[in-house]
């Protein structure tokens, strides 16, 4: 889920389904997306909110704290191998998206 209309969106399938999927929150984050995302897994355990920027820490931990919820964190890395196909002029140290090994 990239925005906070999929974010609901996707939450509302999941646990309509009864679904054990994951729900990955990837995509531009501000306060109130991280902190419908930190309430919303704790009716959806499953949910993961992905770190693309190291700015993004600090938000998620200050949204942790504000809510009492514990997140559940993953890493998107920015690999340095290039690819060819649709993406592949914005893929390796070009990509716009992912942490730097540094």
């Amino acid at each position: 889920a990239g925005s906070k209309p999929e974010l609901l969106l996707a939450a509302s399938l999941l646990m309509e389904a009864r679904s054990e999927g994951w729900l990955v929150c990837n995509g531009y984050k501000d306060a109130a997306y991280v902190d419908a995302a930190l309430l919303l897994s704790q009716l959806h355990p499953r949910t993961v909110l992905v770190i693309e920027k190291p700015d993004e820490l600090q938000l998620i931990l200050r949204a942790s704290e504000r809510t009492g919820v514990r997140p559940k964190l993953g890493l998107r890395a920015k690999l340095s191998c290039k690819h060819e196909g649709h993406w592949g002029a914005t893929s390796g140290d070009s990509a716009k998206f992912g942490l730097n090994v540094q």
